[in-house]
């Protein structure tokens, strides 16, 4: 075998433990989504939450015309709207 055929066998090789390791791995266990970093709809339940602000944006003024996209914790308590824990709501 020369040194090009060593090499092209040593990458395949080193790519099927790849696959290997990858077939192992549990996705379910390591990836953590930040929910407070997701944008919901206070207004109604149509509307699935996204991490995208201009989508969620783009919701509010179009489907609940003049109210509020961020809401404080006093128009939370004001308008009677469930608290998303999100960081504007103080």
């Amino acid at each position: 075998m020369d040194d090009k055929q060593t090499k092209d066998k040593s990458h395949f090789e080193k790519g099927v433990a790849d696959k290997k390791d990858a077939s192992n791995y549990d996705s379910d266990k390591d990836v953590s989504i930040d929910l407070s970093c997701l944008y919901e709809c206070y207004y109604c339940d149509q509307f699935i939450p996204t991490d995208n602000r201009n989508t969620y944006q783009k919701h509010i003024i179009f489907s609940h015309d003049r109210k509020l996209a961020y809401p404080s914790l006093a128009d939370l308590r004001k308008y009677n709207l469930k608290p998303k824990g999100k960081k504007w709501e103080i």
